[in-house]
């Protein structure tokens, strides 16, 4: 599939007056199958510990989200502007490609700046002075030499673009996915791929010419009289079937336009983002208030009034706070936004040292290896019954032939899609 669709007219996605046709049946599967899968998984996991997913960096985060960032799922950063979720991908971004391979669509911000933070992150580096000069004329040549060189190790690819299509953003991915796949050779099953999207509102919104290869997929694009939150939960929807299909984290960063000052966001309070938390694994909420508890006053209020005294937020403290997490508890972190070096630390962290994530071990690079071995046989069984039980139903979701309420076929409603045109290029 490439950014050029191979159709060039507008096509109606639904026409009210064909005759019906029906879907194709999805595939179902016996509990035993499932338990089966479960249980290979559980013996790779005692064996090698809990290698499930990629930890973030954030010690008090990897222990609310307790297996990390798993593959297959779609993870959403949701913050009102200015609280820090382009800080939060970044820092994710440098901390993730420890360990895995990341591609970052930095949409939000001027290349340039998104660099100098990355530097700042990762070298301890005042991002006030990378912006607009240090102090005194004296440039950290030595400090910023070494900070460039280890985001260099890393091997971030940075996607050069102020915003994109959905689709374009799955065909960038699996391009990228490929050249690495082949770089890697036989470490390619047990390596881990991270895509992060900073922001859901530079994706733009598909051609209506593009239409058809998302009907065709069985989640046809929303109608021109759409609602906004119903566009957003549309793109999150695509986004989460890329991380399914190519067995990806997926972490997508969308702002919040409706949370009031102080206001503890919920999945409810969401209101803007509702469709994309629905379609989320988890949302992590990012909240950084105004005023805060005093911390002398908590504890001590008196029956009659339970609120504790106010003071204000110079500490920068702030909350991530899960309000979606699918499989687990959902958990608040307490943390502190390190404005000068653009990330989110710890409370105690007060030294300004920006500690590097510890690389997987052998052991947990095998349990990775074996994990992906046991899940990519057991979804090639899977696809050998769905296709059994497709061919034994007559291959299509039609009722069968010689029943009086077989409709008759109706027309294409477009030309098929060209040969090379990839149901999700994966």
């Amino acid at each position: 599939m490439s950014d050029t669709h191979p159709h060039s007219e507008d096509h109606t996605i639904t026409d009210i007056t064909a005759p019906l046709t029906l879907p194709t049946p999805e595939p179902s599967f016996t509990a035993s199958d499932w338990v089966s899968q479960g249980i290979a998984e559980s013996r790779v996991k005692t064996e090698h510990g809990d290698i499930a997913g990629l930890p973030t960096g954030v010690p008090t985060l990897d222990a609310g989200l307790k297996h990390g960032l798993e593959r297959g799922r779609l993870t959403t950063i949701a913050a009102e502007s200015g609280v820090g979720k382009t800080a939060l991908i970044g820092q994710l971004a440098v901390a993730i490609a420890r360990q895995a391979r990341v591609l970052l669509f930095a949409f939000e911000e001027d290349k340039p700046d998104l660099a100098n933070r990355l530097l700042a992150i990762v070298g301890d580096i005042d991002i006030g002075g990378l912006r607009g000069g240090f102090a005194g004329g004296a440039f950290p040549d030595e400090q910023v030499a070494d900070a460039a060189a280890y985001l260099h190790s890393l091997g971030v690819e940075i996607v050069d673009s102020d915003g994109m299509t959905v689709e374009a953003i799955v065909v960038k991915t699996a391009d990228w996915m490929r050249r690495e796949k082949a770089a890697l050779g036989d470490k390619a099953d047990a390596a881990d791929f991270v895509v992060l999207v900073d922001q859901l509102s530079h994706i733009h919104d598909t051609p209506a010419n593009h239409a058809p290869w998302f009907q065709q997929q069985g989640f046809p694009v929303p109608s021109l009289g759409a609602q906004e939150w119903q566009r957003m939960e549309w793109k999150a929807h695509v986004l989460k079937q890329l991380a399914a299909k190519a067995k990806a984290v997926v972490i997508l960063a969308v702002q919040l336009n409706e949370v009031k000052v102080d206001e503890e966001p919920t999945k409810y309070l969401v209101r803007s983002a509702r469709g994309v938390v629905h379609k989320s694994d988890i949302v992590l909420a990012v909240w950084r208030p105004k005023t805060i508890a005093d911390p002398a006053s908590e504890g001590h209020e008196m029956f009659y009034d339970a609120k504790p005294k106010r003071v204000a937020n110079d500490d920068d403290i702030t909350y991530l706070k899960a309000v979606k997490a699918r499989g687990i508890q959902e958990f608040t972190v307490t943390l502190r936004f390190d404005g000068k070096h653009q990330r989110l630390v710890e409370l105690a962290d007060r030294g300004g040292t920006y500690r590097k994530p510890a690389p997987q071990t052998a052991a947990q690079l095998e349990g990775r290896r074996k994990l992906a071995a046991v899940r990519e046989r057991f979804e090639a069984q899977r696809a050998e019954q769905a296709a059994a039980q497709l061919a034994a139903g007559g291959g299509h979701g039609q009722l069968p032939a010689g029943s009086p309420d077989v409709p008759p076929e109706p027309p294409p409603p477009y030309d098929e899609p060209a040969d090379d045109c990839e149901p999700m290029p994966f």
